[in-house]
């Protein structure tokens, strides 16, 4: 047996032909950071860079997902994301993106990981739709404290908007990602790209993923946002990277 067949055995007993070639989810064992790793680093430029609105374009099946779940990832961040499709209004977004948090996720851990004091301190008890309640009490929002989880959540959802998630983001190590940007009718886009402004105060970085360019006219044509948008435009898979994949 030859060295490359010992090679190839050894790492056949560590994995098996699904984790090398996954259907589903982030590639590990053949991730390739294309380009010697520019994307990656302008998206952890723009995740860093509070109050960023990073926008990340490219054709389908690019690696779009996989680059900023990449990112995501090694700034110790879990993802809040929500889907886009044609028949989807812009409070329905924040629905989304507000029903794809976990709140069971325990409260020591959030505390370790939150970013200040202060947002440790919020993050005392157990984390849920009461929190969240509690957190947008403080900016107008009244709630009963005597209603029960499922009844908060019903509240707020009716009511879901942009500063929901702003309060979750500023206290928990999270990055919120609108996927499938293109799939929205023109008006809702240009709503949501309005609302990002409420991201850019607050200094909370987000990621906004389509396949054209036509989202990123909209963004340049909203004064709000100017000096705060970051434009990534993901190329077809090179040669070379491909390659490497295989190897």
């Amino acid at each position: 047996m030859s060295g490359e067949d010992i090679r190839l055995t050894t790492v056949a007993d560590q994995f098996s032909i699904f984790d090398v070639f996954k259907t589903q989810g982030r590639p590990t064992i053949t991730y390739v950071a294309r380009d010697e790793g520019v994307y990656e680093r302008r998206i952890e430029q723009a995740v860093r860079n509070a109050g960023t609105v990073c926008l990340l374009t490219g054709p389908s099946k690019t690696g779009k997902t996989t680059l900023y779940s990449k990112v995501a990832e090694s700034l110790g961040l879990d993802l809040i994301r929500a889907r886009c499709d044609k028949e989807l209004s812009a409070k329905g977004v924040w629905e989304k993106a507000l029903e794809d948090v976990d709140f069971d996720r325990p409260s020591t851990r959030q505390r370790n990981r939150a970013t200040s004091t202060e947002a440790s301190a919020e993050l005392e008890g157990t984390i849920g739709w009461k929190w969240l309640a509690g957190l947008m009490g403080k900016a107008g929002v009244k709630i009963n404290g005597q209603h029960g989880e499922s009844a908060v959540r019903e509240r707020i959802l009716a009511d879901a908007s942009p500063s929901h998630l702003v309060c979750i983001l500023k206290r928990l190590p999270t990055l919120f990602v609108l996927e499938d940007f293109h799939y929205l009718p023109p008006d809702v886009q240009r709503t949501l790209f309005q609302q990002c402004k409420v991201f850019v105060d607050n200094e909370v970085s987000i990621v906004i993923v389509g396949t054209t360019h036509h989202a990123v006219d909209l963004a340049y044509a909203n004064r709000d946002l100017l000096g705060r948008l970051t434009h990534i435009d993901v190329p077809t898979w090179k040669q070379p990277d491909l390659v490497r994949i295989a190897r």
